[in-house]
Protein backbone atom coordinates (compact mmCIF):
# COMPACT_ATOMS: atom_id res chain seq x y z
CA UNK A 1 0.00 0.00 0.00
CA UNK A 2 1.21 3.49 -0.78
CA UNK A 3 2.12 6.03 1.85
CA UNK A 4 -0.17 8.80 0.65
CA UNK A 5 -0.71 10.25 4.13
CA UNK A 6 3.03 10.56 4.72
CA UNK A 7 3.53 12.15 1.31
CA UNK A 8 0.84 14.71 2.06
CA UNK A 9 2.25 15.50 5.50
CA UNK A 10 5.62 16.14 3.85
CA UNK A 11 4.00 18.26 1.14
CA UNK A 12 2.33 20.57 3.68
CA UNK A 13 5.37 20.66 5.95
CA UNK A 14 7.51 21.82 3.03
CA UNK A 15 4.83 24.24 1.82
CA UNK A 16 4.78 25.90 5.24
CA UNK A 17 8.59 25.90 5.41
CA UNK A 18 8.67 23.70 8.49
CA UNK A 19 11.37 21.27 9.46
CA UNK A 20 10.49 17.84 10.76
CA UNK A 21 11.68 18.99 14.17
CA UNK A 22 9.46 22.10 13.96
CA UNK A 23 6.37 20.08 13.06
CA UNK A 24 7.16 17.58 15.79
CA UNK A 25 7.39 20.40 18.32
CA UNK A 26 4.08 21.88 17.09
CA UNK A 27 2.50 18.46 17.66
CA UNK A 28 3.83 18.22 21.21
CA UNK A 29 6.62 15.69 20.70
CA UNK A 30 9.77 16.12 22.74
CA UNK A 31 12.73 18.01 21.29
CA UNK A 32 14.66 14.76 20.84
CA UNK A 33 11.93 12.65 19.24
CA UNK A 34 9.81 15.04 17.15
CA UNK A 35 11.87 14.92 13.97
CA UNK A 36 12.19 11.13 14.23
CA UNK A 37 8.43 10.66 14.57
CA UNK A 38 7.66 13.00 11.65
CA UNK A 39 10.23 11.20 9.52
CA UNK A 40 8.56 7.91 10.39
CA UNK A 41 5.18 9.32 9.34
CA UNK A 42 6.55 10.67 6.08
CA UNK A 43 8.34 7.41 5.25
CA UNK A 44 5.34 5.25 6.16
CA UNK A 45 7.13 3.44 8.99
CA UNK A 46 4.43 4.69 11.40
CA UNK A 47 0.93 6.00 10.89
CA UNK A 48 -0.40 8.90 12.95
CA UNK A 49 -3.54 8.16 14.92
CA UNK A 50 -6.76 10.09 14.36
CA UNK A 51 -6.06 12.68 17.08
CA UNK A 52 -2.57 13.29 15.72
CA UNK A 53 -3.95 13.63 12.18
CA UNK A 54 -6.42 16.21 13.45
CA UNK A 55 -3.59 18.11 15.15
CA UNK A 56 -1.46 18.02 11.98
CA UNK A 57 -4.42 19.33 9.98
CA UNK A 58 -4.92 22.08 12.57
CA UNK A 59 -1.26 23.15 12.26
CA UNK A 60 -1.62 23.43 8.48
CA UNK A 61 -5.18 24.86 8.63
CA UNK A 62 -6.60 22.11 6.43
CA UNK A 63 -9.21 19.41 6.77
CA UNK A 64 -7.98 16.09 8.19
CA UNK A 65 -9.60 14.44 5.15
CA UNK A 66 -6.91 16.05 2.97
CA UNK A 67 -4.29 13.99 4.82
CA UNK A 68 -6.21 10.70 4.64
CA UNK A 69 -7.27 10.01 1.07
CA UNK A 70 -9.74 7.25 0.33
CA UNK A 71 -8.42 3.78 -0.47
CA UNK A 72 -7.95 3.87 -4.23
CA UNK A 73 -5.04 1.44 -4.23
CA UNK A 74 -7.00 -1.76 -3.74
CA UNK A 75 -9.52 -3.09 -6.23
CA UNK A 76 -12.35 -3.26 -3.67
CA UNK A 77 -11.54 0.22 -2.32
CA UNK A 78 -11.52 1.83 -5.76
CA UNK A 79 -14.68 0.09 -6.92
CA UNK A 80 -16.53 0.96 -3.70
CA UNK A 81 -15.74 4.64 -4.21
CA UNK A 82 -16.71 4.65 -7.88
CA UNK A 83 -19.94 2.76 -7.29
CA UNK A 84 -20.90 5.12 -4.46
CA UNK A 85 -20.28 8.07 -6.79
CA UNK A 86 -22.41 6.42 -9.46
CA UNK A 87 -25.21 5.91 -6.93
CA UNK A 88 -25.18 9.49 -5.66
CA UNK A 89 -24.10 11.69 -8.57
CA UNK A 90 -24.50 11.91 -12.30
CA UNK A 91 -21.71 9.58 -13.38
CA UNK A 92 -21.51 7.98 -16.80
CA UNK A 93 -19.28 4.98 -17.48
CA UNK A 94 -18.68 3.93 -21.06
CA UNK A 95 -16.15 2.32 -23.36
CA UNK A 96 -14.13 4.25 -25.93
CA UNK A 97 -12.15 1.80 -28.05
CA UNK A 98 -10.28 -0.11 -25.34
CA UNK A 99 -10.51 2.55 -22.61
CA UNK A 100 -13.05 2.86 -19.84
CA UNK A 101 -14.27 6.46 -19.72
CA UNK A 102 -15.73 7.88 -16.52
CA UNK A 103 -17.55 11.17 -16.91
CA UNK A 104 -19.22 13.37 -14.33
CA UNK A 105 -22.24 15.20 -15.69
CA UNK A 106 -22.67 18.60 -14.05
CA UNK A 107 -26.36 19.02 -14.90
CA UNK A 108 -28.29 22.20 -15.50
CA UNK A 109 -26.85 25.48 -14.25
CA UNK A 110 -29.73 26.04 -11.83
CA UNK A 111 -28.99 22.64 -10.25
CA UNK A 112 -25.31 23.34 -9.66
CA UNK A 113 -24.35 22.73 -6.08
CA UNK A 114 -20.95 23.58 -4.58
CA UNK A 115 -19.93 19.99 -5.36
CA UNK A 116 -20.86 20.38 -9.03
CA UNK A 117 -19.04 23.69 -9.20
CA UNK A 118 -15.98 22.09 -7.61
CA UNK A 119 -16.00 19.37 -10.29
CA UNK A 120 -16.27 22.04 -12.99
CA UNK A 121 -13.43 24.01 -11.38
CA UNK A 122 -11.37 20.80 -11.25
CA UNK A 123 -11.77 20.45 -15.00
CA UNK A 124 -10.65 24.05 -15.50
CA UNK A 125 -7.63 23.70 -13.21
CA UNK A 126 -6.57 20.40 -14.77
CA UNK A 127 -6.85 21.86 -18.27
CA UNK A 128 -4.86 24.94 -17.23
CA UNK A 129 -2.15 22.70 -15.74
CA UNK A 130 -2.00 20.52 -18.84
CA UNK A 131 -1.66 23.60 -21.04
CA UNK A 132 1.13 25.02 -18.87
CA UNK A 133 -0.98 27.97 -17.69
CA UNK A 134 -0.53 27.06 -14.04
CA UNK A 135 2.29 25.18 -12.32
CA UNK A 136 2.10 21.77 -10.69
CA UNK A 137 2.44 23.53 -7.33
CA UNK A 138 -0.51 25.82 -8.13
CA UNK A 139 -2.55 22.77 -9.10
CA UNK A 140 -1.60 20.96 -5.87
CA UNK A 141 -2.49 24.06 -3.83
CA UNK A 142 -5.95 24.07 -5.41
CA UNK A 143 -6.33 20.31 -5.16
CA UNK A 144 -5.53 20.14 -1.48
CA UNK A 145 -7.53 23.29 -0.69
CA UNK A 146 -10.79 22.29 -2.35
CA UNK A 147 -11.79 19.88 0.43
CA UNK A 148 -11.56 22.60 3.09
CA UNK A 149 -13.39 25.02 0.80
CA UNK A 150 -16.26 22.55 0.35
CA UNK A 151 -16.43 21.85 4.09
CA UNK A 152 -16.78 25.57 4.82
CA UNK A 153 -19.47 25.89 2.15
CA UNK A 154 -21.45 22.96 3.57
CA UNK A 155 -21.23 24.38 7.11
CA UNK A 156 -22.71 27.67 5.84
CA UNK A 157 -25.70 25.86 4.26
Amino acid sequence: MRNETGRRIKYFRNKYGMTQKGLGKALGFSEGSGDIRISQYEQGARNPGQRKLEKIAEVFEISPEVLTPADVYSGPGLMSILLAIEDNYKLEVSLDDEDVVIRFVAGDYDEWSPKSLALFEWGLKNTARNQGLISEDDYDDWRYGIVSKLEKEERRN
